[in-house]
């Protein structure tokens, strides 16, 4: 899906519409600032995509195989990516949990 910035920019987009520019986790406001670049790998968001069940969890093995590229299995969350200090909290913190079993 990264490879198509179309296709990001449509996710993305959609995530933050459905959910009001709410972080899906920690209530923060996030957005995509209106300064973007129309072009292709240029455009900057304040948030990151989001696995409600991670992607360790969707492997050919188990029961969730494919799940981590249904948009059901996505919201969008604040931290941005790349986002140089850990909160301890929010997504990050959530990291692979829950357990597959």
């Amino acid at each position: 899906m990264r490879k198509y910035s179309n296709v990001m920019k449509d996710v993305e987009d959609g995530l933050i519409a459905e959910q009001g520019g709410i972080c899906a986790y920690t209530g923060r406001r996030i957005n995509i600032p209106h300064s973007n670049i129309p072009f292709p790998g240029s455009r900057k968001v304040e948030f990151h995509i989001e696995h409600l069940i991670p992607q360790s969890h969707c492997k050919k093995e188990n029961a969730n195989y494919g799940y981590d590229t249904d948009y059901r299995n996505l919201v969008a969350c604040w931290p941005p990516p790349n986002f140089s200090l850990h909160p301890g909290y929010g997504a990050l913190q959530k990291g692979d949990w829950p357990s597959p079993e």
